[in-house]
């Protein structure tokens, strides 16, 4: 992997070749109807890493307000 990072120190432009390096595979899960939207579910399994959980701006917000509860004891 280091190699691979190495190779790419600087990425401006996508390309299939940097793609293929970084990422093993792309899963797009069947689309879902909530709320009146269509939605998708992706997972992206990167190369030596796996699927990174990347948490949602609801989330965050979710997890500053226990943190700040926590440490307002």
């Amino acid at each position: 992997m280091i190699a691979v990072t190495k190779k790419y120190p600087r990425i401006d432009e996508l390309t299939p070749e940097i793609l293929n390096a970084f990422v093993d595979k792309i899963v797009v899960h069947e689309r879902v109807r909530q709320d009146g939207k269509r939605t998708h579910a992706i997972d992206i399994y990167y190369s030596y890493v796996g699927i990174v959980d990347i948490s949602t701006d609801e989330e965050m917000r979710e997890m500053e307000q226990e943190y700040m509860w926590r440490t307002n004891l």
